[in-house]
């Protein structure tokens, strides 16, 4: 809680079922809400059990594998 009684409590959990997070706020602006599901894609490289870099320089075999812009859901 801060000097103007604004608080915000999370509770969460993250196991093999994913994230999932409860928020407790009374913060100026919030309502009730489930908000939409989110999609992580991740331009993280990809390392073999050997540290080996699997990526291939611009897309895989140097070609943009980039189909389309904004969000996929």
């Amino acid at each position: 809680t801060d000097h103007k009684g604004i608080h915000r409590q999370v509770h969460y959990v993250a196991d093999h079922h994913g994230f999932r997070a409860e928020v407790k706020t009374n913060e100026p602006g919030t309502a009730n809400q489930d908000p939409a599901h989110v999609h992580l894609h991740s331009s993280a490289h990809h390392y073999d059990h050997h540290g080996h870099d699997h990526h291939h320089g611009y897309g895989h075999h140097g070609h943009d594998d980039h189909h389309g812009h904004g969000h996929h859901y």
